[in-house]
């Protein structure tokens, strides 16, 4: 299912009163090849249980260094175990094997790092951008990108109130040309690219909650800047019976915040969610974006939002554990890149630098 992009006329004084589109939906066969494509991706991973890939892999880290690096090496015991796919740490944390590295601190919420205060400072331009490429030009459409909804968890009650549009990851750069200004803000902050996505992400309005779940890898953070697109926007589908009976059930459970947009933490007991455990606010309960937040998603964690009409926009940035030294993002680099079963053509991250 694909909605149509019905923009309304803009209202008087908006910066962007010469956008007046309509976009029409992505041809079903986009879809299904985008779907092949993550089978495919998902099919190719090299298994943890081969013990020639971590020969290989030791082989690459090292290249010829002497020394080791003592939490590579307990990662890789760690990792080559056999056991559960996914496992809860004493820290509440919940990763899958080859997505716990050791001794990394932490927490749901972390304080605000240097290189956040240029994103805060050029969100205003950063939402223009996305304002003009996704909704006035439509240019990456030629390209197949397209919002996913539900992104990689699927379109079960929780899961699609979520959509993600993907700039950039750490296997392509395609369509990071057509966010310059997205990209040059990124740069100039010295944001630490982690391995996995720049994108934009969009949480549906009228009390939508995502199911409590993991990004499973501890040794990566996101950064979500909020973002304010007052005078574009999707409508947003119904919530249908299910998701009105998800959405109830959830709220029974957990406490959320009562008004605005943002990102819950909560304990979590044989899959059941609790108490709170953290909370980084997106917008207000005027729909203002607030500062941008750096969390830990390995944490079991929900979007929400009680914004009447509109979604809630965020640009999210997967970026490095500040832990991890130089030669142990490397060392995640290699082992991510040769479980993709690819050549190492971009160790450092989205951003490439």
């Amino acid at each position: 299912r694909h909605a149509v992009i019905a923009l309304a006329p803009s209202p008087p004084g908006c910066r962007r009163a010469a956008c007046e589109s309509r976009l029409k939906p992505p041809a079903c066969c986009e879809s299904m090849a985008r779907l092949a494509s993550i089978l495919a991706t998902a099919s190719a991973y090299a298994p943890l249980s081969d013990e020639g890939f971590w020969r290989d892999l030791r082989a690459s880290v090292y290249d010829g260094k002497t020394g080791d690096l003592p939490r590579f090496e307990a990662f890789c015991a760690d990792a080559q175990q056999d056991g559960p796919e996914l496992t809860r740490l004493p820290t509440g944390q919940v990763v899958e094997r080859g997505g716990h590295w050791p001794g990394l601190e932490a927490r749901p919420v972390w304080d605000d790092a240097a290189w956040m205060l240029g994103l805060r400072l050029r969100a205003p331009e950063i939402a223009d951008e996305l304002a003009e490429v996704v909704f006035e030009r439509a240019r990456v459409r030629a390209e197949g990108a397209a919002w996913r909804n539900g992104f990689f968890y699927g379109d079960s009650p929780g899961f699609r109130n979520f959509d993600v549009f993907e700039v950039c990851t750490s296997a392509s750069r395609r369509r990071a040309k057509s966010f310059p200004a997205t990209m040059a803000a990124l740069d100039a902050a010295g944001t630490p690219y982690g391995p996995r996505i720049v994108g934009f992400g969009r949480q549906r309005p009228g009390g939508s909650m995502l199911k409590f779940h993991s990004d499973k890898k501890n040794y990566v953070l996101t950064c979500h800047v909020p973002l304010d697109l007052p005078c574009l926007d999707d409508d947003a589908p119904r919530p249908d019976a299910d998701e009105l009976a998800f959405r109830r059930s959830l709220a029974e459970k957990v406490p959320f915040p009562v008004d605005g947009a943002g990102l819950a933490f909560a304990e979590t007991d044989d899959d059941e969610p609790g108490g709170l455990i953290g909370h980084a606010r997106w917008h207000d309960e005027r729909g203002l974006p607030q500062k941008p937040s750096l969390v830990d998603t390995s944490f079991p964690h929900s979007a929400y939002s009680h914004l009447p009409e509109r979604h809630a926009y965020v640009l999210l940035v997967d970026v490095w554990h500040p832990d991890l030294s130089e030669e142990e993002r490397r060392a995640i680099s290699i082992f991510l890149a040769k479980r993709r079963g690819a050549g190492l053509a971009n160790p450092t991250g989205p951003g490439g630098g």
